[in-house]
């Protein structure tokens, strides 16, 4: 016989699951508290006073029970990824439970089910790893052969790195063997004619390991007085970044002495130019690899890597003219992904953040941040603040351009929402 406290833990047992492999998954937290306070509030009956709280690797929820008694479950997150295939199954079971409030034991194994579901096959996904190093080092503006050289090595990466990840290495420590081995794989450029496109080779094979999107989730939850949760992101970026560049940088100082040549310098980023027909075609398999990391399936794959290369595409034509500070041709950007990635999660019934996660990759300040960091560990303290400002302005403009396109439909829904409570209360 099931107790009303036994249903009542039943349903906060559901709420955190739904919740937790939100996070574990790469949603964001504010979708992960919307989430568990939805479920809760569909099951009235048996919960109430309800209170939910997240940050990227911990949540809690309070309630209480039909007895009045205050049910308080927590859960530590170790480890995530990004799945937005997850993220949308996880959001459209989170609507049929609110929607039908069915047996919370049972949803608990339709949600299990989802947090297991298959990746793409191994073959697939190497492959987009390497497409994201050969089309980020192409649209950093290298030549065709470093780019090659970085999807090698991007792939050649991945494979090296599996053994420490199976053994449940330390991400910074994992991150300083990525930056020395890379730096290993692409050091022979020193010695071609390719050799001042090093740190843009580098850079387009770390692509896919740069922590662009939770530097800009981290200023979006500042801009929205989430500190606790934007503070941890930070946290989180610098010290990903910041492992990055110190492998590079030991493997840099190590490999210049035994071989006696100088260290390549850090020049500033030169987009391909947009003029040429084949960089919009770049932008979209920039975002289409992208989108294949991170487990989108179907028709937002194709949607997604549209949307992604054309506000590449604005941002990039803007910049070009040279009439407008960086920051207005980011916000032109951001604006248009941000609505188009609104539009499309109405029109194909899936979460924006689909569409928006990966085609923002273009427009997040990657190699700015490995820049940065690089210029902070060389010493180099007066171009590390100049750098330092830009990449904050570009971070910031991104995050201001996609709270204020989100924010509209959320002040719509509200005010319907609003309109329904009061014609009810009449």
């Amino acid at each position: 016989m099931v107790t009303k406290q036994n249903q009542a833990n039943e349903v906060i047992q559901l709420a955190a699951l739904v919740g937790t492999g939100l996070l574990i998954n790469g949603a964001e937290t504010y979708r992960a508290e919307d989430s568990m306070e939805s479920i809760l509030a569909s099951y009235d009956d048996c919960v109430s006073n309800v209170q939910v709280f997240a940050i990227t690797h911990y949540l809690t929820i309070s309630a209480d029970d039909r007895e009045g008694d205050t049910v308080v479950l927590t859960r530590n997150i170790r480890s995530a990824e990004t799945n937005l295939h997850r993220v949308d199954l996880l959001n459209d079971i989170t609507r049929r439970i609110c929607e039908e409030s069915p047996d919370p034991a049972r949803a608990r194994e339709e949600v299990n089910e989802i947090l297991e579901a298959s990746r793409y096959p191994a073959p697939i996904y190497a492959g987009a790893v390497a497409l994201t190093g050969f089309s980020f080092t192409l649209l950093l503006g290298a030549s065709l052969v470093p780019a090659l050289w970085a999807a090698a090595a991007s792939i050649l990466l991945m494979y090296l790195i599996k053994p420490l990840q199976r053994l449940g290495g330390n991400r910074i420590f994992i991150n300083i063997i990525r930056g020395i081995l890379i730096y290993i794989m692409i050091f022979p450029v020193m010695f071609t004619e390719y050799s001042d496109q090093i740190h843009l080779m580098i850079a387009g094979s770390f692509m896919y390991l740069f922590p662009g999107i939770l530097l800009v989730n981290s200023i979006r939850d500042l801009i929205a007085s989430d500190y606790l949760a934007g503070l941890v992101k930070i946290i989180e970026t610098v010290l990903a970044a910041s492992a990055l560049a110190v492998g590079t940088g030991i493997a840099s100082a190590i490999i210049s002495y035994l071989f006696n040549v100088g260290q390549a310098s850090m020049q500033a980023l030169e987009y391909i130019d947009p003029k040429d027909p084949l960089s919009i075609f770049i932008a979209i398999a920039a975002v289409f690899a992208f989108m294949v990391v991170f487990d989108v399936r179907k028709l937002p794959l194709l949607v997604g890597s549209a949307g992604g290369g054309i506000s590449w595409l604005i941002y990039a034509l803007m910049r070009e003219q040279g009439k407008f500070n960086y920051a207005l041709p980011i916000l032109m950007a951001i604006i248009f992904l941000a609505s188009y990635a609104e539009i499309m999660a109405r029109v194909t019934k899936k979460p924006a953040t689909v569409y928006l996660t990966a085609g923002l990759y273009p427009l997040v300040p990657g190699y700015d941040i490995y820049r940065t960091m690089h210029m902070f560990i060389d010493g180099q303290h007066a171009e590390f603040i100049s750098s330092f400002m830009r990449t904050l302005m570009i971070t910031g403009t991104l995050a201001l351009g996609i709270m204020l396109v989100s924010s509209i439909p959320k002040l719509l829904y509200n005010s319907k929402r609003a309109d329904k409570e009061n014609i009810i209360s009449r």
